[in-house]
């Protein structure tokens, strides 16, 4: 939660005791008691689901049990949302971008080997999420960027994947009558990028 959350308010002539109901351990009130007229102070952990929660606080008069108060709290969910699912990239060094919707901090906290991303963390709404993949002379290479809210367990992947660097001639040699008649047959070159002869 950012800022202050309102206290409640009790006007009262004598005694009365604040109660939270039960499974609701993420709001805690202060006092628990009081005497006269006096206010109620909430405090409420963050909320690690995007899910919204709800509990009440129930204020009863301890000299008129039959008399009670009950106000809801209701604490919405975490925003957390990526733009894109799946990054494809070219097998030489390329970079791809990808933005973030959320209401806090995140972090990344999950990159697959041949891949960077900048930032690494922030808070709140980002649209500018660099990733960039190094050339790949090996084997084609992927795996998932994790991104998640800052001390929760919520979080959400964007996939990456990026084919191996190409380089291949289709024989190793040709042969040649002494007298060629019609066209030599050509080789073929498969290349990632830019070749010469």
């Amino acid at each position: 939660p950012v800022g202050d959350i309102s206290p409640i308010t009790v006007t009262s002539s004598g005694r009365w005791s604040v109660a939270v109901s039960p499974e609701s351990s993420w709001l805690t009130v202060s006092p628990a008691s009081g005497n006269g007229s006096g206010t109620i102070s909430l405090t409420v952990a963050d909320n690690g689901n995007e899910s919204s929660r709800e509990a009440n606080v129930i204020v009863t008069c301890v000299d008129y049990p039959q008399w009670t108060k009950t106000v809801k709290v209701t604490q919405s969910g975490h925003v957390l949302n990526l733009d894109k699912s799946a990054l494809e990239f070219d097998a030489f060094e390329s970079v791809r971008t990808f933005g973030i919707e959320t209401t806090g901090p995140w972090v990344i906290d999950n990159v697959p080997s041949g891949f960077t991303v900048n930032p690494m963390n922030g808070d709140g709404s980002y649209s500018g999420i660099t990733v960039t993949a190094s050339v790949n002379i090996g084997n084609a290479r992927g795996g998932r960027i994790r991104v998640k809210c800052a001390n929760t367990e919520l979080y959400k992947e964007v996939s990456v994947s990026q084919p191996k660097y190409e380089f291949d001639v289709d024989r190793t040699s040709v042969s040649v009558a002494s007298c060629p008649v019609g066209d030599i047959s050509p080789i073929t070159v498969t290349s990632s990028g830019r070749w010469s002869v």
